[in-house]
């Protein structure tokens, strides 16, 4: 009998814990507005190294969910626009000009990133590890006006 006492309480307690009823509701800020800042794409070569790139990005971002990035759309990044959602956890971002047939030549804002927003400061991260060539992206950016 002690023996299944021994199993019983821990699940007793985890119930008890899961029913309680305080709850701290975790309010994540919807990522909306103008934004502006910096990204940088670590893109491994040949040698096992790292090459970077560095240059400034404007992004613009509704509530209703969609995104335009406008940015010295010339060398690294692409200019575009498409729709995102979010989690609270992860930005997903679908391009509506990115084609994954057509040449890379400029980097597009597509895909899913993990992110972390305050309110002020939005930086996302999206890495291609272990396809090739390994590849991260990185955003920090600060918000500018709703």
């Amino acid at each position: 009998m002690k023996r299944y006492l021994f199993y019983l309480i821990p699940v007793l307690l985890i119930f008890a814990v899961a029913c309680s009823p305080k709850s701290d509701a975790t309010v994540v800020p919807t990522p909306a507005g103008s934004f502006t800042g910096q990204f940088r794409f670590y893109t491994r070569n040949s040698s096992g190294n790292y090459d970077s790139v560095k240059n400034t990005i404007f992004l613009k971002m509704t509530t209703d969910g969609h995104f335009r990035v406008i940015s010295d759309t010339t060398l690294y990044h692409a200019g575009s626009h498409g729709t995102f959602n979010y989690d609270g956890y992860y930005l997903l971002f679908n391009d509506s000009t990115y084609s994954a047939t057509a040449p890379k030549t400029k980097r597009h804002l597509s895909g899913l990133f993990q992110y972390v927003y305050d309110g002020t400061t939005l930086k996302m991260l999206r890495t291609t590890a272990g396809t090739s060539p390994d590849t991260i992206g990185r955003y920090d950016l600060t918000k500018t006006a709703n």
